[in-house]
């Protein structure tokens, strides 16, 4: 059966004086939750993994959801009780209430103020924070350490096949500005109405890079009048990773990400107005157009809509 993620923030006080004391649960310190529906399995044993997403209500409104931030979120079930953090911030709720479930299970943790360890900002003394919290998983610590093990394992072995392509992705970008130069990809090429042109190898078949999504992007960038590679993070096996849509990277990108998918591949050619204008930037000279050639590796729609977008 499909777990009931998350419940309507307007329905929590209606939930919570309505439900039956099965399902109106008090952790042993007290803290108070809600189990809206029940998983299968045992409980985490000290020193299990317990894997889980969660959705944060404040003042009627979401102000963090785990699904949005690219890695889900884990706790360890402390082997002894003084191993509980209580550092400024701490959940000591959370904390508590995935020490009583199992996987599947789908709870609503409710949380005053006041109850938080340190001075917190952005919330108001005597006001209450709402968690939707779902357990999707849990692993001993052998499980834990086997899939930490191949998890660097795959990351190693991306690291070398994108260095391995390194060289011949500097070539092709030297060969591509030649083209470019000569009218050889006009044909290809497509335009947008700021002066970006690209073109797209592989659109992708994942989601789209739009304003407000967070994308994780390999790329290589070369200057256009001699194909002369100034960046090459296929060499570093190191991407770059940024919210479209909050100028974090040239305009050149912001306008041309939208155009791919995740999985998608291709070049931008990117006129000095959209880069780094007449003023330049370390090894790239005043008023240089770049091409950069890119694979789209990640795309995750967060859950705001940035206050900054690039027209």
């Amino acid at each position: 059966m499909k777990p009931i993620l998350f419940i309507p923030f307007l329905f929590l006080l209606f939930l919570f004086s309505c439900q039956s004391d099965q399902l109106d649960r008090k952790t042993s310190s007290g803290y108070h939750y809600l189990l809206h529906q029940k998983g299968e399995g045992p409980h985490a044993n000290p020193g299990d993994y317990v894997y889980y997403h969660a959705r944060m209500y404040y003042q009627g409104k979401v102000q963090q959801d785990s699904r949005t931030i690219g890695s889900q979120p884990f706790y360890m079930i402390p082997v002894k009780e003084d191993q509980q953090s209580t550092a400024a911030g701490s959940l000591i709720a959370i904390q508590e209430v995935l020490k009583e479930l199992s996987v599947g299970d789908s709870v609503t943790v409710d949380i005053p103020v006041d109850q938080i360890p340190g001075n917190i900002r952005g919330f108001n003394p005597g006001d209450t924070i709402f968690y939707d919290i779902v357990i999707t998983d849990i692993k001993t610590q052998e499980e834990y350490e086997a899939g930490r093990r191949a998890v660097i394992q795959q990351r190693l072995e991306k690291i070398r096949d994108l260095k391995g392509r390194a060289p011949q992705i500097e070539d092709s970008l030297a060969e591509i500005a030649k083209k470019y130069q000569s009218g050889q990809l006009d044909d290809s090429l497509q335009s947008t109405p700021q002066g970006l042109r690209y073109m797209i190898i592989e659109e992708g078949s994942g989601a789209r890079a739009d304003t407000g999504t967070y994308a994780t992007v390999y790329y290589a960038g070369a200057l256009m009048r001699d194909g002369q590679v100034f960046e090459n993070a296929f060499d570093k096996g190191s991407p770059y990773s940024f919210t479209v849509g909050q100028a974090r990277a040239i305009k050149g990108w912001e306008i041309g990400l939208p155009k791919f998918r995740q999985g998608g591949k291709g070049y931008l050619f990117v006129p000095p107005n959209l880069a780094y204008g007449a003023e330049g930037k370390g090894s790239i000279p005043p008023g240089a157009e770049l091409v950069f050639y890119i694979e789209l590796d990640e795309v995750i729609r967060l859950s705001f809509k940035p206050q900054v977008e690039v027209k």
